[in-house]
């Protein structure tokens, strides 16, 4: 029996490009190497690149090699009418095919060294939407292998039933016994020498259309979610379990360690093989480590830490997120603002994920100046509503899916930030994030009687640690999660988002991720900015009139993973004249036919090029 895997036309473009950049990085090599010495390319530093990024890189790299190797100008008319036809075609698989097979035969001619003759095992075939990749070979004869994913199966059985024991005795209420806990043990050890976790975990939905828009974040370093956030499945509803070293080991101040630090990875495994898919599962990365680079030092210092750097947190990540995480968060610290976008990509094009359920988190501290070195005048940025507004661009810019928003100073415990930011601006951040695609979340110094104002702001996310935990008045350590301290944290929250005020709220990011996706018609924009300027205001009366004329909004679908649902949404609309999508039938049925499919990487090349075309006309 075949295996086939498929790629979408707009993944497959972006895949070709990176292959004919290759190709002229390779053929260079080539000609720079002589009998006594094989020169190799320096491993480049991978970044987050739109497709002109890598056009424009591509072309660099042509001019370069033909300026130092006249003897192959002859390879820059095929190579260019390869960039030219890939870009005209970026979202038909059928024509992307036909001119990476022209890419195939150019390699053929100028690198016949690589390739041996005779026909493959791997066939190549296409659709107007996607392109696909056959084995053709049934079997593979390498019985150690077989070997190695026999055992990981059993212990992958042997993994999921145990989750699944954990999820039945939280929804029972029900002690485990000796024996049961024996077991569970014997899964911390499996997984500790390598055995993987399942994969089905929870991640953080879609702003304005989770059950519960603000969740609350509850801070650990792990044994008390294993020993109590797990026991009591009344504390999980829109709740999510975060993971973070929490103690300051009584240094307050933050420079010298940060408030929140990198969790163990045996740690997030343990918590995580008693969560399952029952609850999002999120963890503290951290701020970056420079070995040379301190902020407003030689430029060149910061280049040289960057790849390394990059690499460790996108490895940091990338672990995390095998293990069901997600999200991510890093500290985007001791950085100026170019610098910051430089390096969220570098980790985003390093990183190893499932990016349409497994976020990266850029983390702003509101109280750490940044400095914005964007134009030839360098300007520090000390005012918290400035930093925490630059960071958006940054999020956005750097690849990121979600920004937080943190509080934390030298005092302990906090400030909450609740109070360092007024109602109004965190709106204002919260509304401009949703617009554009990004997740938000604050933390800091929270107490329970501030989710009801957070609840108020739309934020999807409100992170609470030190005032969850008993903790010592003298030492300032963090002791045990208090369960009832989290169950008074849910009851204001779910009171607050019955208020007039929480209903706005979740209905104005519900409104402003459809901007984000294009779905809305002008009248719909324009009640859109009326709901957000009265919520900004808290005039509650005018926003009950206002939410009266949001009720088709209320019958969207929700649920399930983002990628489908979002499918389901622009079905939703396109099917209704009430809303802005208008596609052909042909168009329609495709995008059917991939949500039943559960073809998710089909579904985003149909909505990607659905935006486009809307962008496009705009």
């Amino acid at each position: 029996m075949s295996n086939t895997t498929s790629i979408s036309a707009s993944n497959f473009y972006i895949l070709s490009l990176h292959r004919v950049r290759a190709f002229v990085s390779r053929l260079r090599l080539k000609l720079e190497n002589d009998e006594n010495f094989i020169k190799r390319e320096p491993t480049p530093l991978l970044l987050y690149e739109t497709a002109d990024e890598i056009k424009d890189d591509l072309e660099h790299k042509l001019d370069d090699l033909i300026k130092k190797f006249p003897k192959v100008s002859n390879v820059r008319k095929p190579v260019c009418e390869i960039i030219a036809n890939l870009s005209s075609s970026q979202n038909n698989g059928l024509l992307l095919l036909n001119e990476y097979h022209s890419l195939l035969d150019v390699e053929l001619k100028w690198l016949p060294e690589e390739t041996k003759e005779g026909r493959d095992f791997i066939e190549i075939s296409a659709d107007k939407n996607s392109v696909n990749f056959t084995i053709l070979k049934d079997t593979f004869e390498f019985s150690e292998i077989g070997e190695a994913v026999n055992l990981q199966q059993n212990n992958g059985k042997f993994l999921a039933q145990i989750i699944e024991l954990n999820q039945s005795s939280r929804i029972k209420s029900e002690k485990k016994t000796i024996e049961q806990l024996a077991a569970i043990e014997a899964c911390y050890y499996k997984v500790s020498m390598g055995a993987q976790i399942p994969l089905g975990y929870q991640g953080l939905g879609t702003a304005g259309f989770r059950d519960v828009q603000t969740c609350l974040s509850i801070a650990d370093p792990g044994d008390g979610h294993i020993n109590i956030t797990s026991h009591h499945k009344d504390l999980l509803h829109g709740s999510i379990i975060h993971i973070e070293h929490i103690d300051r080991d009584k240094e307050a101040n933050k420079e010298i360690i940060e408030p929140y630090r990198l969790p163990a990875l045996r740690n997030v495994s343990k918590v995580r093989l008693h969560f399952g898919s029952s609850a999002p599962c999120t963890v503290f990365i951290g701020r970056p480590i420079f070995e040379n680079h301190k902020i407003g030092t030689d430029q060149n210092l910061f280049h040289f830490d960057l790849l390394k750097t990059s690499h460790l947190i996108s490895s940091a990540c990338s672990a995390m997120f095998a293990y069901g995480i997600a999200d991510c968060k890093i500290a985007i610290e001791r950085m100026t603002v170019s610098q910051a976008i430089t390096f969220m990509k570098a980790v985003v094009g390093n990183v190893v994920r499932d990016e349409n359920t497994q976020y990266l988190s850029a983390a702003f501290n509101i109280n750490t100046p940044i400095i914005d070195d964007r134009s030839n005048t360098p300007i520090e940025i000390s005012n918290r509503f400035q930093i925490a507004s630059i960071g958006i661009e940054i999020a956005f810019q750097g690849g990121f899916e979600k920004i937080t928003w943190d509080g934390a100073s030298n005092q302990i415990p906090s400030v909450p930030i609740i109070e360092q930011l007024t109602h109004e601006q965190i709106v204002e951040l919260v509304h401009r994030s949703h617009e554009l695609g990004l997740e938000t979340y604050i933390s800091a110094g929270m107490r329970p009687d501030h989710m009801e104002l957070a609840v108020h702001t739309g934020v999807d996310g409100v992170g609470i640690g030190t005032s969850l935990h008993y903790s010592d008045p003298d030492t300032k350590l963090m002791g045990a999660l208090k369960p009832e301290a989290i169950g008074e944290v849910l009851i204001f929250r779910d009171q607050a988002e019955k208020s007039t005020l929480g209903k706005a709220a979740k209905m104005l990011a519900r409104l402003d991720r459809m901007f984000f996706e294009k779905l809305l018609t002008e009248e719909q924009n324009q009640i859109r900015l009326m709901l957000y300027q009265q919520l900004k205001n808290k005039e509650t009366q005018l926003l009950e009139k206002t939410l009266s004329d949001t009720t088709d909004m209320e019958d969207l679908p929700a649920g399930g993973h983002p990628i489908i649902q979002q499918g389901q949404r622009f079905l939703f609309c396109a099917k209704s004249t009430q809303f802005a999508p208008n596609p052909s039938k042909r168009f329609l049925n495709d995008v059917i036919a991939a949500i039943k499919g559960s073809d998710i990487d089909r579904i985003k090349h149909y909505l990607h090029t659905q935006r486009k075309d809307i962008v496009d006309v705009q």
